[in-house]
């Protein structure tokens, strides 16, 4: 009969054993093995076949700390994130949260994506039946793993789990405010992995936002006849015709992926991730064309074929994995910044008298412009503060010598209100609404009355962008900055260009544009009410008298 101490000891063995059993397996390995997946109407082992990208990807990037995927619709990264994250947890006592855009995403994720792989394989229903403890569809149980499915139109949802890896899916249909809390689930966790895969939208927003924060891997496809390395993705967006090549052996006419040196047909299962530059953060970008899912002539057809907007949209980002927006979608860019630019800095102080606008949530975002002999305003101070930092929000009111400002009215309206109260000849409050209108409101059952701000929130951004790209602001040089100030700045650029507009339609058919929500465009929208506080004002110092504090 062995002692207690000796079985111990013999217990653990066996258990380290059986965790470097684990440990040794490789992704690819293991997807191969333990995942099934739908197939000509049948479940059948993960397979690389056609998808060769994919091998590339879990050779190279299986152990990445930070992955983010750039990619096409409909090419099975949902599967392949699901088996990823069933490896790097197989065996291990590690909590993982998936997190999507809404509450009916998660649950369409649960199940139809990760219900049928968890049941369809022997080795995991195995783990669900003898160890699981819960399996409903925000909690999964999977031997020593714990895994929650979240939505991110909810905070308290983003924040219920504490995580040791996190995948978010269809970063760029999630809450951004929201969504920017998943990476503090991680922040107990010595293990801490992030991966994030998603559609693109527009340029430096979400997904391409990420992506282009990463060492931007391109899959390289090698010709057969020269050796020659192509990357048939940045050819495609530089000139789509010179990606394809052209047969006519048959009677309809076929196309190819033509080497750019040589021109001969190349074959798509012959690549390799390439990383632009060295950096922290894996990115990978994936393409249907690196896929066998449609010919390089279906392709071919769907580029002829996108003779309008939405049609060349649905290419670029359904097909080709790439942001696509139009100026009428994304009406401020760096150029126009840049075209804008002045030859001054920021400044903690005004020497006259300046107009503020400010966006408030949990953080209050400030923006002061003083107005030029040429009838301009010339941004000198941006700010950020918490909504509960009442001292710093009135010494740069009264630092600035705020002549007029306008701050936004929600969603923390005793705040504003409060702050109007505090300074009522040079503060009103700002709602938005169908239709613009300027009066005095009661305030909390008292005797004293605000000034407030009725406006229409598209057509008041309208008039933002509008100036913006005609020239009433002259912005700071960001080349004069550096440190905090120069992080501000860059900020405030980023906000400028998530001045988004939506294409929809009105009640007879007709596109109608509204500018898009829940975005990170808060100085952008501190600049619309510093404009209007300018207009109201009359301009350069309008009537009246300037502050005194």
């Amino acid at each position: 009969m062995i002692s207690a101490a000796t079985e111990q000891e013999f217990l653990l063995k066996f258990k380290e054993a059986g965790d470097r059993e684990y440990d040794k397996t490789t992704l690819e390995e293991f997807l191969t093995t333990k995942i099934q997946i739908r197939s000509n109407g049948k479940y059948e082992p993960y397979s690389f076949k056609g998808h060769e990208c994919f091998r590339s990807m879990t050779r190279k990037f299986s152990n990445s700390k930070k992955l983010i995927a750039m990619k096409a619709a409909q090419i099975g990264f949902s599967t392949w994130m699901i088996g990823r994250a069933l490896w790097l947890t197989n065996g291990k006592n590690l909590n993982g949260g998936f997190y999507f855009p809404d509450r009916e995403s998660m649950k369409a994720f649960v199940q139809y994506r990760w219900d049928p792989i968890i049941k369809h394989s022997p080795y995991f229903q195995k783990m669900v039946t003898e160890e699981s403890e819960v399996n409903n569809v925000r909690i999964k149980n999977i031997g020593k793993s714990l895994f929650s499915f979240n939505g991110t139109t909810n905070l308290k949802d983003v924040k219920s789990f504490d995580a040791d890896i996190t995948i978010r899916d269809e970063v760029d249909e999630q809450n951004p405010e929201n969504s920017g809390f998943i990476s503090d689930r991680l922040l107990h966790s010595n293990f801490a992995k992030d991966m994030a895969g998603s559609q693109p939208s527009i340029e430096d927003f979400g997904i391409h936002a990420e992506f282009m924060d990463s060492d931007q891997n391109f899959y390289l496809i090698k010709c057969d006849s020269c050796n020659h390395w192509n990357d048939l993705v940045n050819r495609f967006l530089e000139d789509p015709e010179k990606v394809f090549g052209k047969k006519n052996k048959t009677k309809e006419v076929e196309y190819f992926y033509a080497c750019e040196k040589c021109h001969k047909p190349l074959n798509n299962q012959k690549g390799e991730y390439v990383a632009k530059r060295k950096h922290k953060n894996t990115g990978v970008q994936i393409s249907q064309m690196f896929l066998n899912y449609k010919t390089p002539t279906e392709i071919y057809q769907l580029w002829k074929n996108a003779n309008s907007h939405i049609k060349r949209k649905n290419l670029y980002i359904s097909v080709i994995g790439w942001p696509y927006s139009t100026d009428e979608e994304k009406p401020v860019t760096q150029s126009v910044i840049d075209s804008q630019k002045g030859d001054h800095g920021l400044y903690d102080i005004s020497q006259s008298y300046s107009y503020m606008g400010a966006d408030q949530g949990d953080t209050v975002h400030m923006v002061f412009g003083e107005p030029t002999t040429d009838a301009r305003i010339r941004i000198i101070g941006l700010a950020k503060f918490s909504v509960l930092d009442d001292d710093s929000i009135h010494r740069s009111i009264i630092r600035f010598a705020v002549y007029q400002g306008i701050v936004d009215a929600m969603p923390n309206k005793s705040w504003s209100v409060r702050l109007a109260k505090i300074f009522p000849e040079q503060i009103k409050i700002q709602y938005f609404s169908k239709k613009y209108s300027l009066k005095e409101e009661d305030v909390l059952n008292s005797e004293d009355e605000i000034e407030v701000l009725n406006i229409n929130r598209d057509e008041s951004l309208q008039d933002t962008v509008d100036a913006i790209k005609n020239g009433l602001f002259i912005f700071p040089d960001k080349s004069r900055l550096d440190g905090p100030d120069l992080v501000l700045m860059e900020e405030f650029e980023y906000h400028l260009k998530m001045l988004i507009r939506e294409r929809g339609e009105d009640e007879f058919g007709r596109p109608k544009y509204s500018f898009k929500k829940k975005v990170e465009n808060h100085f952008g929208m501190a600049l619309n009410s510093m404009r209007l506080a300018y207009e109201l004002s009359g301009g350069i110092g309008g009537a009246g008298t300037l502050p005194v504090y």
